[in-house]
């Protein structure tokens, strides 16, 4: 089963200066942390089936106008 554990506000913004943009199939389990916060993801982060994203308390996300964060089944 696959879970998608986000705990941070999720929004959409304008690139952020120092933001850590992200477009990436995630296929082991996997945590954004505070060290690369704010993440933007700018494309699809496809989350893999058997792998998890974990988003740690703090953290902002923000999707562009385009961007998309997919959960396989």
């Amino acid at each position: 089963m696959t879970c998608v554990a986000l705990s941070a506000a999720i929004g959409f913004i304008a690139p952020a200066f120092g933001a850590t943009n992200v477009s990436v199939v995630i296929t082991s389990d996997t945590t954004w942390g505070s060290a690369g916060s704010p993440y933007l993801v700018i494309g699809t982060v496809t989350v893999q089936n058997g792998a998890t994203l974990s988003v740690s308390s703090g953290v902002e996300v923000a999707l562009q106008s385009s961007a998309d964060i997919v959960v396989a089944a």
